[in-house]
């Protein structure tokens, strides 16, 4: 998408907001998304967890699909802003803002899953682990294999 040369700045920075104000849209979605993914986790449910990443990635899909209508305004934004109105400037600044505080909020709960996850995954491999041992245990106490047994009959008059 490109921005309409015969735009004035005013249109093109209601233009912009106008996008911007989607991507927040999908950034609070996105967040929304992200705590219920930390509940998923913490509560063990693996079916859940993946039709939340499903849509989660539906939502990432969008905002890239937002950044690329974006782009052409953002590259205009200096002279767009020189001379468009101080409110429309705040307005930007605003929006902007709140997608910046929602994608750190995000980033932080990813990283928090994926300590939490690392976690579930390193209780597992010691569990498998035990499992492991425990059956070699069982094995120690039982009859000797089959393959190490002594012969049971000899012949011994030749």
């Amino acid at each position: 998408m490109t921005v309409k040369t015969q735009e004035s700045p005013s249109q093109q920075v209601l233009a912009l907001l106008d996008l911007l104000i989607g991507q927040r849209d999908l950034y609070r979605e996105l967040k929304n998304l992200s705590g219920q993914q930390a509940k998923c986790i913490h509560e063990g449910s693996t079916e859940q967890l993946l039709a939340l990443l499903s849509r989660r990635q539906s939502v990432i899909d969008d905002l890239s699909r937002s950044n690329t209508r974006v782009a052409p305004y953002r590259e205009r934004w200096p002279d767009i802003s020189d001379v468009v109105a101080p409110a429309h400037r705040e307005r930007v600044r605003q929006v902007l803002d709140e997608i910046e505080q929602m994608l750190h909020e995000v980033v932080e709960q990813d990283e928090r899953d994926r300590t939490e996850l690392k976690g579930v995954q390193s209780q597992i491999g010691t569990q498998l682990n035990q499992v492991g041992k425990a059956g070699q245990a069982v094995r120690a106490y039982g009859p000797p294999s089959t393959s190490t047994k002594a012969p049971t009959f000899t012949d011994r008059q030749g």
